[in-house]
């Protein structure tokens, strides 16, 4: 009969490190919520809980999030928008 020490080996090296800094809780979620953090690892190097590591870190402190091309895109309209609207009353340059 396999054991859990037998099926889960310690990773070694850097991995243990970065492990040896978190801590093991018990969390219960959607099924939904899990596959759709699966389906995003799945094309990453990185795993499902990683990444549902950082989403919580995101609900924390949204500034820590990364730039997507979405959030980018969102900043450029509000940029170009309030440039825009600053400059509307100037006259180009001839």
């Amino acid at each position: 009969m396999m054991n859990r020490s037998d099926r889960n080996p310690l990773p070694s090296g850097e991995k243990q490190e970065r492990m040896a800094k978190k801590t093991r809780i018990t969390l219960y979620l959607d099924p939904a919520i899990v596959e759709r953090f699966r389906a995003q690892a799945a094309g990453t190097d990185a795993g499902y809980q990683t990444l549902i590591n950082a989403a919580l870190r995101y609900m924390l402190d949204p500034d820590t999030a990364p730039v997507t091309m979405t959030s980018l895109r969102q900043v450029l309209r509000e940029e170009i928008h309030r440039y825009s609207r600053a400059n509307r009353h100037r006259v180009a340059p001839r």
